[in-house]
């Protein structure tokens, strides 16, 4: 007795049997349809099954690729290989909601890898508000970027639930569900051995703006904005490293300046709190030159350094044999005293900039 040869296929119907149908069997008989409909169904059934906790396949991707329904169920690996490589997820109703599509990029050694949408929008971090959308337009985010090994997780969705209003936007939205990478720290400072994945070294380099649109993205939302190129170099009058800690606009065209942090001690801005008064640069990134805080020496018995406290000077001759008491033969030569700068117990590390 033979069985039946399932394929997975999802069948649109199941036949009904009718009166007049003869009794037929083996392979392609009418009295074997509905059974076979059925198995193709299961298997089907039980591949999408198998999709909730794996995967199918792998897709490496190193062309500017729009995915499509063939694509999911697999691992999306952009493979930038030195090139500028951009990847738009499927369109409209290519795929239906709920698609999970997981993207990782590879081989970032040029420019961030591109992923956009033409279909609205991407809501990130895990959604977006009705806010959100009437700040960008009713367009919302429609690009993000990867850098050497971040990881993406997309899910097809619909538009967000009003709130407070009526949105007329429809459509599928896509949602990022989870993360690996910078997503939530570029342009974060940070210090270690050597300079990490993702970041770049802090100081002063130009960068181009292709290259890095993650930190450029950032570096133009800092509050204050930027200042010139010029500015960055030249400072303001009496201070030349004022904004050396902060980015610049660079050429104002294909390029933009990562700040210089080498050999700085990080301190938060006062903000009204008033302490840091001297400060001449108030916006993030300002820099502020080393001081000691006025203050007095205590000398003892003495107010001054050859007087009593009482006012009685010490005579300038060698008559004066009086103990302990300074004079002018027995007085030294003031010596300077410290060294290049006033700085507290410290280890050095390499500071950079997350990209």
């Amino acid at each position: 007795m033979a069985n039946l040869t399932e394929t997975a296929t999802w069948e649109a119907g199941i036949y009904q049997l009718e009166q007049t149908d003869l009794v037929i069997g083996g392979a392609g008989g009418i009295s074997n349809t509905q059974g076979q409909q059925l198995a193709n169904r299961t298997t089907w059934l039980k591949g999408q099954v198998g999709l909730a906790n794996r995967l199918v396949d792998t897709a490496w991707i190193d062309v500017n690729t729009t995915l499509t329904a063939a694509h999911v169920g697999n691992a999306i690996i952009a493979n930038a290989d030195n090139k500028t490589l951009t990847i738009t997820l499927p369109l409209g109703n290519t795929v239906p909601k709920g698609t999970i599509i997981p993207i990782t990029a590879i081989n970032v050694n040029k420019s961030q890898v591109t992923i956009k949408t033409n279909s609205y929008t991407i809501g990130f971090p895990f959604g977006i508000t009705y806010t959100d959308i009437i700040q960008y337009g009713g367009v919302g985010r429609t690009t993000m970027f990867l850098g050497q090994g971040d990881s993406i997780y997309l899910v097809k969705g619909d538009p967000p639930p009003p709130v407070g209003g009526v949105i007329s936007l429809t459509g599928s939205y896509w949602y990022v569900i989870a993360v690996k990478g910078n997503f939530d720290e570029v342009g974060e400072a940070v210090y270690s051995y050597k300079i990490l994945p993702n970041a770049v070294e802090a100081n002063g380099q130009i960068l181009n703006r292709a290259d890095y649109p993650r930190l450029w993205e950032f570096a133009q939302s800092i509050p204050g904005g930027l200042p010139t190129d010029m500015q960055w170099l030249s400072g303001i009058s009496g201070q030349s490293n004022a904004f050396r800690g902060c980015f610049s606009h660079g050429n104002f065209s294909t390029t933009f300046r990562v700040p210089d942090l080498r050999a700085m001690f990080i301190r938060a801005l006062d903000n009204g709190r008033g302490i840091d008064l001297g400060r001449v640069s108030t916006v993030p990134g300002g820099y502020e030159k080393d001081e000691v805080i006025a203050h007095n020496h205590i000398n003892g018995q003495y107010d001054r350094l050859l007087r009593y406290s009482n006012g009685h000077n010490t005579v300038s001759m060698g008559g004066d044999i009086t103990p302990g008491e300074p004079d002018i033969y027995s007085s030294a030569v003031i010596q300077p005293y410290g060294g290049a700068e006033t700085r507290p117990k410290n280890v050095g590390l390499v500071a950079q900039i997350k990209a």
